[in-house]
Parts: structure tokens; sequence; C-alpha cells
């Protein structure tokens, strides 16, 4: 009985011994999860429960790992017990720090470029982030402070008081030997397992599997799970990946729903900054419920004219619904029907070379399914004209206002006004911003998102098809050529010549990094006289922080506080400085063009890249706190409230000949449309079939704006994807407990994503069209060696 007792304190000695090594890892990863949703910002918002079963899961596994080791020697598995723990806190701490900084996650092989380009380019924001890291790396590194100074504590207490003899012969110990692996094996499968099984259901399942980015499986379901998806699916693909297979029903019936929301109700012409403008804009925000073509009268009216009156005197629709003319429609408005095909391409989606792999079959087999959408009065409105596309760094048209901002004011109202436009984010900063505006695609592998298919055939992206037109063109940037690796992409997308640092940007301005208005002053001359021109300016003065020394902020702060007062706080008075110089850059462009007399033969298309960033709260950006809702007016934001941004496309042609043309889209716009859109309004041949967005003038094609979480804005309301919630828009209540509406347009929303991905991985536009031969196009406009001739 006495030998019996002593055995069993002996095993209850043992397990108390290596219980609190055994409870270390799932307990630290669990802290590190935690923390991490902490500083994110994400808290509690979405279920932590596929993080905390992961953390238990892995942690319980690691151990298992540990314990093995030591088998062998102790000492060993303590030393890669704390290197391991190391390691997962610099990943933590590191990821945490980007999200903070960039607002997104990075996927270990961004990290490794993206660090690199941080700090070459960006060396202040990467020492303040730094110095802020240090202090994220010990919290996070906390349990394992402790745990060292406990055990430290226990073994200067054993020496002092020996507990009695563990050391017995292999039989006491026999149990533990085969039954503690055991156990530890199957908790910890059974605790990752259940992980997996949470992060199945739920309204954020789709982000586990067919519609997987990281950024989103990050915040939805932890980093330890987010990782392990990105290394499982680099390797071995994601078999989860398909289309919903609905080609008719309800899925089908919201791609192919009218639109409503073009609203040209105020004279284009008009001076922005009068009181008869400012109250036609009023009206024009109020405006945008379609009426029952049904009702429209069978003769068409005189102004104003709505698309019902003109698409029931032409025998049916031929533009988008909602649409009030301020004057007599153009003669095109008038035309049949039949007048106006599809914007689409004769192709064969069962020809062999576009089925090779099961991800082009899928992808043939459902583009197959689609239906063209059709073109119409505004297709070809700007054909022939020149182009220019300006990608402003942290653009958002919140602040704009005649008396401050007249230029920037004068393009996005005399224009082609878009009442509601979303610069969604795509898990990346600018680039997957320029992956967007550029090719019509949505970016889901973060910073690598364009860098990726750098070599893919980009066969609609404007510069491309202005290329194959002849077109002369060139890209611009006073950033650096590398980052995000634009030396390998730029030219790729339809530009002759990419210049930036490092190839010539310093020599053609005399500095890098110049501000913008030094950008157009010494570019304009190299185009304007090679006609047609394919131009694309990517700017950096608003980019942040934002700082009271700027040059800036001392150049425009007196004209920024006599406008806004105490509308705005100090530090989001700084951005909107910032924000001035790109307004001296497109007022001293615009003048230009006027001056040189072909403001109405040239099209500038304005948006930004991100929502400013800068303005979030940080160390890094230099802010005490979040001023993002100070420049928005707001205090709970949604992610399409952040992203509601600003899109310019203007002609002089708008507010002179083509006025009665100008008009209001008031139902919402993603960057997505851009490209398509743009498509249409030049008479390009393309095919709306093969891009994710939509031309907003086409009749019968839903408005519909999505993020990588699956987030929604639509007519009917916005959905936020990561907490699973439907918000009807006022009139669109019913839509609240429709469960086969909601599931249709996510069903939609995955297709429209799955659908990008698909042509991005698999080169699609190369197997439909071969290689482009279009490599020059135009005249050479620049070259390195002209800035030293025209310096003599």
């Amino acid at each position: 009985m006495q030998y019996k007792d002593v055995k069993n304190r002996s095993r209850r000695t043992k397990l108390q011994q290596v219980l609190p090594e055994l409870l270390f890892f799932p307990c630290f990863l669990l802290w590190c999860e935690l923390l991490l949703r902490l500083f994110s910002g994400v808290g509690l918002s979405i279920s932590p429960l596929p993080a905390v079963l992961a953390a238990a899961g892995i942690g319980t596994l690691i151990s298992l790992f540990l314990w093995l080791i030591s088998r062998g020697s102790r000492h060993a598995a303590r030393v890669v017990g704390l290197l391991l723990a190391v390691l997962v806190t610099l990943l933590f701490t590191i990821e945490s720090m980007i999200r903070t900084v960039f607002t997104t996650y990075m996927t270990p092989s961004n990290l490794v470029v993206g660090a690199g380009n941080v700090i070459r380019n960006y060396g202040a924001e990467f020492q303040r982030a730094f110095f802020a890291g240090v202090g994220r790396f010990f919290l996070f590194l906390l349990p394992l402070i402790a745990f060292l100074l406990v055990q430290r504590y226990l073994a200067k207490r054993d020496a002092v008081s020996p507990a009695a003899d563990s050391s017995d012969s292999g039989e006491t110990g026999a149990a533990p030997a085969w039954r503690l692996p055991v156990l530890l094996l199957v908790f910890g499968l059974l605790l990752t397992g259940s992980s997996a099984a949470a992060a199945r259901t739920g309204s954020s399942a789709p982000l586990y599997s067919a519609q997987y980015s990281y950024h989103a499986a990050v915040e939805s379901f932890g980093l330890l799970t987010a990782s392990r998806l990105d290394l499982q699916y680099s390797l071995l693909g994601n078999p989860s990946e398909g289309f919903s297979q609905t080609d008719s029903g309800l899925a089908s019936d919201l791609a192919s729903a009218p639109a409503s929301g073009l609203d040209p109700s105020r004279q284009a012409g008009a001076d922005p900054a009068s009181p008869a403008s400012a109250a036609s804009m009023a009206e024009a925000s109020s405006l945008g419920t379609s009426q029952d073509p049904a009702q429209a009268p069978s003769e068409p009216a005189q102004a104003p004219m709505d698309p019902e009156q003109i698409a029931k005197a032409a025998s049916g629709v031929l533009i988008a619904e909602g649409i009030q003319w301020t004057s007599t429609p153009t003669d095109a408005l008038k035309k049949s029907p039949a007048a106006f095909g599809d914007n689409a391409m004769d192709l064969d989606f069962t020809a062999e070379a576009l089925n090779q792999t099961k991800k082009e079959q899928q992808l043939s087999a459902y583009l197959s399914t689609l239906t063209p959408s059709k073109k119409n009065p505004y297709t070809g409105l700007f054909a022939g004209k020149n182009l220019i596309l300006v990608c402003a760094e942290s653009y958002c048209d919140r602040f704009i206002r005649p008396e401050l901002t007249p230029t920037l004011w004068r393009l996005t109202h005399n224009g082609i006004y878009f009442e509601e436009y979303y610069q969604s984010e795509w898990g990346g900063s600018t680039t997957t911003g320029e992956l967007a505006f550029l090719t019509g695609l949505c970016g889901n592998d973060g910073d690598d998102s364009l860098s990726g298919i750098a070599a893919n055939n980009h066969y609609f992206t404007m510069g491309n098809q202005l290329q194959r037109l002849g077109y002369s063109s060139i890209a611009f940037h006073t950033g650096s050529r590398t980052y995000y690796k634009r030396h390998t992409t730029h030219e790729n997308l339809g530009y002759n010549q990419f210049v930036a640092n490092e190839n010539g940007m310093k020599k053609l301005l005399g500095l890098a990094y110049a501000p913008d208005t030094t950008l157009i002053d010494k570019t304009t001359d190299l185009y304007f006289d090679h006609q047609p021109f394919s131009v694309y300016y990517m700017t950096i003065s608003g980019h942040a922080p934002y700082q009271k020394s700027s040059s800036f902020v001392r150049q425009y702060y007196d004209q920024v506080n006599a406008v806004v007062g105490d509308e705005y706080q100090e530090k989001t008075k700084y951005y909107i400085c910032y924000q001035m110089e790109l307004e001296s850059a497109m007022k001293l462009l615009v003048e230009r063009l006027e001056e040189a007399g072909i403001a109405d033969d040239t099209v500038i298309a304005l948006t930004g890249d991100h929502y400013p960033y800068g303005l979030g709260g940080g160390r890094t950006w230099q802010n005490d706190k979040d001023y993002i809702k100070d420049l928005l007016h707001g205090s709970d934001f949604f992610r399409w409230e952040q992203d509601r941004s600003g899109l310019v496309i203007w002609s002089g042609c708008l507010e002179h000949e083509l006025s009665d043309m100008a008009c209001t889209v008031t139902e919402p716009v993603g960057n997505l449309d851009i490209l398509p859109t743009l498509s249409n309004l030049f008479g390009l041949e393309y095919d709306s079939r093969l891009l994710p967005g939509r031309d907003v003038f086409a009749p019968g094609v839903r408005p519909l704006v999505w993020w990588n979480n699956l987030s929604i804005v639509t007519r009917e309301g916005k959905y936020d994807g990561r907490k699973g919630i439907w918000f009807p828009n006022k009139g669109y209540e019913e839509t609240l407990g429709d469960q086969e509406f909601l599931d249709a347009l996510k069903r939609l929303v995955n297709d429209r994503l799955l659908m990008a991905r698909l042509i991005m991985q698999t080169d699609y536009y190369r197997l439909l069209f071969g290689e482009d031969e279009v490599v020059t196009a135009g005249d050479i406009l620049w070259a390195p060696e002209d800035a030293a001739a025209k310096a003599q």
C-alpha cells in the first residue's frame, strides 16, 4: 500500500511539473490571437470562436511536438519552445503593425517584399512603426515572460525543498509514456478540426473556402488559420472554388435586373458655385427611383424628359433608367434599339484552348451563361479622344466644395457625376487600387495581386485598347519605380514607357518625389503634340503622414482654414492641405488643355487608390486618434462608408457641344465599373462578359459593389459580410427577411469574385487572344537623354 501511494505521488509530481509546459502554448497562442483582434479593432464584433479553437488546437499540437523532443533532451525542448514563441511573437507583432499602418494584413510572401519596400521608401514611417512595434512585441510576449519567471521561481523553490524522488524506473512512468501523447494528439486534432468546422459555418464560411482572401481570413478566423490556409491553397490549390451553377432564377434575375439612377438633373455647363447649380444638385440627390416603363407616355415630351418616355417612344429601353435631361435629348437618344447591339465579341467558350484545365473549364462554362450588356446612346461618346487617367493618392471627395477646390468641383459635377461611388479595398494598399482602376479586376493576393500577374495579357486595360488604335502612351509616377514592382507591371498595362524615380523622373522634374503640380507642369509638353494620347498619372502628394510642418500645410493652410473653419480638426485640415496640391495640379492641367485647344478632345478620369488610411489612429502616421471619422463626419463606420470616395469622368465637350449628355449617376458604382464604362464611352471593341464590373449606362444591369470580405452595396441595401447583417435601403424594407433574395445576391457576388480570380490565375485573356502584339504604339514621348538636351 505504501509503495502504491509513493508511485501515485510520483506520477502527480511529474504531471505537476509538465502541465504548465503543456498548457503554455495553447494559452500563449490564444493570447496572441485575442490581442491581435484588439489592435485591429475587430474585437468581438466577429465571433472569435474559430480563432480560439485554432489557437488551443495548434498550441496543443506544438506541446506534443515539444514533449516528444523532451524525451531525448529537456534542454533542447526548452530551446526549441523559446525560439518558437519568439518567432510567433514576431509574426503577430509585424502583422499587427502592418494592419495598423496599411489597414490590411499581408501574406508571409507579401511581408518579405513589402518590408523592403517600406524601409527603402518610407524610412521615417518605418522607424515610427518600429518603435511602436517594440511595445507591442513585449505585449505579445508577456505570457512567455510570465511563464519564465514562474518557472525560475519554482526551480529555486524546488532546490530549497526538493520534492519526493520521482525518478522512478520506467514502471512508474509507463502509463504516461503512451497516454499523454495520445491525449495531446486527440485533443489537438479535435480542437483544430472544431475550429475548421466553426469557420465553415456562418456568414463568413465562403471566406474559408471559395472566396478565401488572406486579410478577410485573418479577421474572421485568426492569423493561425489564415496562415495555414495560405500555405495549403498555395501548394495544393483551393478545391472549394466553384460557381453557383445558377443560370436561372433569382440570381440570374439579379444579374440582369433593370438599373436606375442616372440623373442629368443639372445643366452641365453651369457655374458650380451658383445658387441655381447648388439647387439642381440638391434636386439630383433626391432622385433615382425608377418608374414603371408601362406608365410612360406614348410620345417623347419636351424637357425635362425621362428615360421611360424615350424608351416608350423608341419601342425599347436604350439606357439605364432614371435619367432626366434639362434640355432636349440628342438625336442619339431617339434611335431605335435596333441601332444598338451588344458589347460583345465573337468568342467560342467551348474552344479546346479555353478548356485545358479544371479552372479554365469552370470559367469558360460560367462565361458562356452570361448575357452581354447592351450598347447605348453613350457608346462611342468619346471615340477618338485623348485620355488621361489619374490615380490620386488617398483621394476622397468629401471635402471638395466650389469655394475651396473649384477645379475638382468643376470636374466632378460638370461631367459625369457619380453620387455614390465606392473605392473598394481589396486586401492591399495602393497597388490593389491601381489593379481595379486599370484592369477592372479585383485583387485577392494583397500587395502581390498586380505584380503576381505582371506577365499576363492585360487585353482590356484602357492603355492596351488604345495602344492597339495607335495612341501614343506614357505613365508617370514621382515615387519609386520598383515599389510594388511597378517596373514589371506598368508598361505591360499598355504604356510605351513608365517613368518614375530610378529611370529618369528626377532628370525630367529636377527632383525626386516631386509634388503633383511639378509633375503636371513638366510633363504636359511631352504628349500634347502627339495626339491621340493615352496618359496615366499615379500621384504622390496626398500620401501620409499629414504633418503641420510640411510645405503643403504652409502653402495651403490659411486658404483651407478660411473655408472650412471649425468644421474639421487640425489633423484633418492638414490632409485637406495635401489634397489641395492635387487641386492645383488639376487646375494647371485643365488650363493647359484649354490653352492648347484640346480640352474638348480630352477625357480626364480621376479616382483614388484607397481611402485616406493615413488619418487613422496610431504613432506611425503621428496621429493621436482616428481622424477618418472627422473627415467623413461620422462615428461608426462599416467598410462601405469608409470606402465611399470620389470618381471623375470629365471632358470639355460635356460643358459645350455635348452638355446634354452630362449626367449624375445616383446608384452605387464601384472601382470595377470604371473600365467597362470607359470602354463603352470610347466605343472600343470589348466583351462585357469578360469584366466583372458593369458599364453604368447599359440598360438592364444591376448596380453592384462588393468587397473581398463579401460585404455588398446594391440598389436595395447594404450587406455587412463580416457580421452577416443586411441593411435595407428606404423603400426596400421587405428585403430584410427575404433570405432567398440575400442568398442569391451573395451567390452573384461569389461568382463575380471567382470570375475575376480565375481570369487572373489562368491568364484567360492570353488564352482568348494570344500574345498581345502591341508592345509599342504611337510616338515615343520621352527618353532620359532628352532632359540633358533641353537643359542646354
